[in-house]
């Protein structure tokens, strides 16, 4: 990726970066996340409510974890599309999506895998 699309998308609002982050993981069917051993993927606690942390593309949790854990030994993961929507269509959590060291889009797994689904469905009419 570019240096400026990459800086331009660190600085786009949480919802531009939503909106990518939808259109990127249908387009590449896989979303990224952090492992942080045993299948425990990163899950910040807000008001005592674990958060799940997904990316668009590696390059972006790379940055982050740099940037806001670097002391944290984890491992970035790509999970494929179709598992990610089953483990959101199995389960009520929250997620915390493109999260930067300023925001983030905060979503329900519902409405994520809806939001999913509608761009997998208009991608493959395309």
């Amino acid at each position: 990726m570019r240096p400026d699309m990459f800086n331009g998308l660190l600085r786009a609002t949480s919802e531009k970066r939503y909106r990518h982050f939808l259109s990127i993981v249908a387009d590449s069917e896989c979303v990224w996340m952090v492992d942080c051993g045993d299948d425990n993927l990163l899950s910040p606690e807000i008001n005592g409510v674990a958060h799940f942390l997904a990316w668009s593309e590696r390059e972006f949790a790379e940055y982050y974890l740099d940037k806001m854990l670097p002391d944290l030994e984890c491992e970035i993961v790509s999970i494929e599309i179709r598992d990610f929507c089953e483990m959101l269509s199995n389960n009520r959590i929250m997620f915390m999506i493109f999260p930067t060291d300023e925001n983030a889009w905060i979503v329900t797994s519902d409405d994520l895998y809806q939001n999913i689904a509608y761009e997998l469905a208009r991608i493959e009419q395309i």
